[in-house]
């Protein structure tokens, strides 16, 4: 049985997942914005195959972003 990245890995599971965010933006000009944002995702409850081998998983992740914007049009 291979082990590592060669190893078969499906699922065709179906779920609801969470997500929760926040995020700041600091206008620097009137068409100039420099923001950060965090999300976190929860999804539960899964089965997966992998390498033949049906395993229940719960996936998490936690997202970081930074931005710079730059508004056309109007100013605000």
């Amino acid at each position: 049985m291979p082990h590592g990245f060669l190893a078969g890995v499906s699922g065709t599971d179906y779920g609801i997942a969470l997500s929760a965010g926040v995020g700041v933006e600091y206008f620097v000009t009137d068409r100039v914005a420099f923001g950060l944002e965090a999300k976190y995702q929860a999804i539960r409850g899964h089965e997966l195959n992998v390498a033949g081998d049906m395993r229940s998983v719960d996936l998490d992740v936690a997202l970081v972003a930074a931005a710079a914007r730059i508004y056309f049009g109007p100013t605000r």
